[in-house]
C-alpha cells in the first residue's frame, strides 16, 4: 500500500510538472499511441488529458500532419533525440512550434515537446521586412550621392577647366 501510495504521488507530481510546462506536451509508444498528454496540450485540442491514452496518434482527425510525420519519422529513424520547426494551422490561425522528441524506454517511447513560436517568428519577419528596408534606404542613399555627385562634378570640372585656360592665356 505505501509503494502504491508513493507511485501514486509520484505520478501526481509528474503530472504537476508537466501541466506547468508553457508548452504541449505528449508520451507516445513507438507504436504511436498516446501514453498521456499534458493539459495545456488536451485544451487546446478541446479533449481531456484522458481522452488521449491508448489513442493512436491522428485520432483526432485534425490537420496537424507536419507534427504527424515528425513523430513518426523519429520512431521509423529510431532518433534519441530530434528538432524541428512546424507550422500548423490550429483553428483559423497559422502558429509555428518548434517540437522537440527525446526518447525513453531504450526507444520504446518518446516524450514530445511542442513549445509555440508564433510570436517569435512573426517578430523575425518584422525584422527581416525592417533589414531589407534599411537595405533598400542605403542603397537608395549610395546612388543619390553617386548621381548628386556626378551633377556636381560636371559643371564644376568645366568651371577648373575655364579658370585654367583664363589663367594660362588671360593676358593674350
Amino acid at each position: 500500500q505505501r509503494a502504491e501510495l508513493a507511485l501514486h504521488e509520484a505520478n501526481d507530481q509528474l503530472q504537476a510538472v508537466l501541466d506547468a510546462v508553457p508548452g504541449c506536451v505528449a508520451w507516445i509508444q513507438s507504436d504511436l499511441k498516446y501514453l498521456g498528454v499534458n493539459r495545456l496540450m488536451a485544451n487546446m485540442l478541446g479533449r481531456s488529458a484522458e481522452d488521449f491514452i491508448g489513442q493512436t496518434v491522428g485520432f483526432l482527425q485534425i490537420d496537424i500532419q507536419p507534427l504527424h510525420n515528425f513523430i513518426k519519422s523519429f520512431f521509423q529513424e529510431q532518433l534519441k533525440y530530434a528538432t524541428t520547426e512546424i507550422e500548423l494551422l490550429i483553428g483559423q490561425k497559422s502558429k509555428h512550434y518548434l517540437a522537440v522528441g527525446q526518447q525513453y524506454l531504450n526507444g520504446k517511447a518518446a516524450v514530445f515537446i511542442g513549445m509555440d513560436i508564433t510570436e517569435r517568428k512573426q517578430a523575425e519577419i518584422k525584422i527581416q521586412k525592417a533589414l531589407e528596408q534599411t537595405q533598400e534606404l542605403s542603397e537608395f542613399k549610395s546612388r543619390f550621392i553617386t548621381n548628386t555627385s556626378h551633377e556636381f562634378r560636371t559643371p564644376l570640372t568645366t568651371i577648373l577647366s575655364a579658370s585654367e585656360i583664363l589663367e594660362l592665356y588671360g593676358e593674350q
